[in-house]
């Protein structure tokens, strides 16, 4: 896990058989702007080389803050420990970034969609074919009306559909996730589990061992509860798991987004002051929200010493024994 404090671009413009190419490279470190900078360099160096012998270089690394694209996290630390390190995300809410402690993020919507909804696309799709076609035959002087009537007709009761067989199911949904926490403890009696209840789904912290986010036990608990698959990805990608400790701002009443409206850091001085009256707004109105809700501990085993301290820190942020609405 790789979460710098400091950031630095580098940049050079190069011609090439009488093409003009301008290459930026990405430099952090935890030592100084001076050292990322310099790590800027080496990266640009680096790749200037390999666009001179005519391999195909990236040219440019976006700016994202959540380390996509192979770069590390690009957020504004909070707080760092050797444990743990606090950042606050590009809508302003804060991360809890942990290298060994396993969180796993679960989205009921996004195991709905893929068990129930993806299997209604094609027969859907065939239909959706198969009655424009007819309204070409039938109502060939009004087609354009027709299909606009269709459509509107047609994604109003198929969303209609979609919502209440959705609320259908998400006790369901629960039930089955719960009972899969019960086989896994049972099947493994070391391990620990840890059941959160989230605004959209559920949270597990695993609380018996260390943890890689590679770890092929770690691929079968992703696999088995069904965690969202972006989290999934970017937990390999930046080789951590990453839990969010304070709501979400829209949640809370907040419209307006923080200060730069970017999602990179570090940002301008200029942006300094809209920014911590942003922050003093958001913490104010937090205050009468949780992050997650814990529901149930699974299984007796040994915890380890540094999950008690990610769980103590993260059930404290997320105010997740407290009887508050989530968000």
């Amino acid at each position: 896990m790789i979460v710098p404090s400091y950031w630095s671009e580098a940049k050079q413009t190069l011609r090439k058989n009488g093409r003009q190419q301008t290459i930026y490279r990405m430099g952090w470190s935890d030592v100084s702007e001076e050292d990322a900078h310099a790590h800027a360099q080496e990266r640009l160096a680096e790749a200037v080389e390999q666009w001179q012998a005519g391999d195909s270089v990236i040219t440019r690394e976006y700016k994202r803050a959540y380390g996509e694209g192979g770069l590390p996290i690009r957020e504004e630390i909070v707080e760092k420990t050797d444990d743990y390190v606090i950042t606050r995300n590009c809508y302003g809410a804060l991360c809890l970034n942990v290298e060994d402690i396993c969180f796993i993020d679960i989205d009921i919507d996004k195991i709905y969609e893929l068990e129930h909804i993806n299997r209604w696309r094609l027969p859907v799709s065939i239909l959706w074919v198969l009655t424009t076609l007819c309204l070409c035959l039938f109502f060939s002087k009004f087609f354009a009306v027709a299909i606009v009537v269709f459509m509107a007709i047609h994604f109003t009761v198929f969303n209609g559909l979609i919502q209440r067989a959705k609320k259908r199911q998400e006790p369901l949904i629960a039930g089955m996730i719960k009972q899969k926490m019960s086989n896994l403890v049972t099947a493994q009696p070391k391990l620990i589990l840890r059941l959160y209840e989230t605004p959209h789904g559920f949270r597990v912290l695993l609380m018996s061992d260390l943890y890689n986010a590679d770890d092929e036990s770690v691929s079968m608990l992703f696999n088995e509860l069904k965690a969202d698959p972006m989290y999934v990805r970017m937990c390999c990608l930046q080789q951590c798991f990453r839990a969010r400790i304070s709501p979400k701002p829209w949640r809370i009443g907040i419209e307006n987004r923080i200060k730069p409206s970017s999602a990179t850091f570090p940002y301008k001085s200029e942006w300094t002051s809209a920014r911590q009256k942003w922050v003093q707004d958001y913490d104010e109105k937090s205050i009468d929200f949780a992050s997650c809700k814990f529901l149930q501990e699974y299984g007796a085993g040994e915890q380890h010493p540094k999950a008690v301290i990610i769980r103590d820190i993260h059930d404290k942020y997320c105010r997740a024994n407290e009887a508050l609405p989530l968000a």
